[in-house]
């Protein structure tokens, strides 16, 4: 698969015949001229200009383009979409206010609690860490642990169970970036999560990856006839696609920080490949292809599901569409997905 990166201002995205152009919009020089063949994404870091007959092909190629400010997703621009049955959304919007909200949150937060203690446990095995980092890893998990225990916090509807919710998963998050820091050579100076702008490589490829995550399961939502912008966990704000955001929160460490955890690992990119600035820290053109492409091939990996053999990607939808059956009470309960 091919993923284009565009970084440079002054870009202009063209078509001719059935490949995209890309030239420089003020003296026409040419740049590239790339088929949409296995092209996966275009990602846009610029001012650029696309021409119509640009978004018509890469729409016709189910091509979407991933618009980024500082490494935060600010629109996409995805193909049209059969979105399903409209009862598929009302049912959504109804369980808002009653406890199938509750319970698909309580899920999500599960899930993201698991599948943290699921990526240190795996790859500390992995690792030939010193005794005083694996105590501090063990302690870390030990209280992540723990917090499984006050779920699931119960409500008649999530805007009265949201704010424990997230008490918990905060909590969570502080102790498994506690363990994350331990498996990191030091190298790396990573002291915990922090963003807009991140101040670290690491917090700078969390965020890169995380976006490019959102993309992916944006698009779920949309194949799945859900409305991406009433989530439950995440509160609801105008142009803020909250239900991406939730759905997220139980792939984040079985994708992004699974890679981070292997590119670090294997010296893949070292602290060299960034730039530390008053604005944070940049990824280099290298960092952005080394850590997309490891994404991308974690994200076509195939894993055994009870639909069959399906890459990642498809789980994401699968588990788009296991959202809208509990939504519409044909199950009973939503089950997330945890770290094979």
């Amino acid at each position: 698969m091919t993923i284009i990166f565009i970084s440079k201002h002054g870009t202009k995205i063209g078509k001719h015949q059935q490949r995209i152009t890309l030239s420089n919009y003020v003296d026409g020089t040419f740049q590239e001229e790339i088929p949409t063949t296995n092209l996966e994404e275009i990602i846009i870091e610029a001012n650029v200009s696309i021409s119509t007959q640009a978004i018509k092909l890469l729409a016709n190629q189910g091509v979407p383009v991933l618009f980024l400010e500082r490494n935060s997703p600010v629109a996409i621009l995805h193909p049209e979409i059969a979105h399903g049955t409209v009862e598929v959304r009302r049912q959504q919007l109804l369980a808002y206010y009653d406890k199938r909200g509750v319970e698909f949150a309580n899920q999500i937060v599960k899930a993201g609690i698991k599948n943290k203690v699921i990526l240190i446990k795996k790859t500390t095995k992995r690792r030939n860490l010193n005794q005083k980092a694996i105590e501090k890893i063990n302690f870390s998990i030990q209280k992540i642990e723990k917090l499984i225990q006050k779920l699931p916090v119960k409500a008649s509807q999530i805007s009265l169970a949201r704010e424990v919710l997230f008490g918990i998963e905060g909590e969570a998050a502080k102790n498994y970036f506690q363990a994350f820091k331990e498996i990191l050579d030091h190298e790396w100076k990573f002291e915990g999560r922090n963003r807009r702008p991140p101040k670290d490589p690491i917090n700078s490829m969390l965020s890169y990856g995380y976006a490019i995550l959102y993309s992916k399961i944006f698009s779920a939502t949309i194949i799945a006839g859900l409305e991406p912008f009433a989530g439950f966990l995440h509160t609801d704000k105008s142009g803020k696609p909250s239900l991406a955001l939730d759905l997220i929160e139980e792939f984040r460490q079985a994708i992004v920080d699974k890679v981070i955890l292997k590119i670090t690992g294997k010296k893949l990119l070292t602290p060299e490949d960034f730039e530390v600035t008053n604005k944070g820290c940049l990824l280099s053109q290298k960092a952005k292809k080394t850590l997309a492409e490891q994404i991308y091939n974690e994200l076509e990996r195939k894993i055994l599901t009870p639909n069959g053999k399906l890459s990642i990607k498809d789980v994401f939808v699968l588990q788009a569409r296991k959202a809208g059956k509990f939504f519409r009470r044909l199950t009973t309960s939503y089950h997330p997905y945890i770290i094979q």
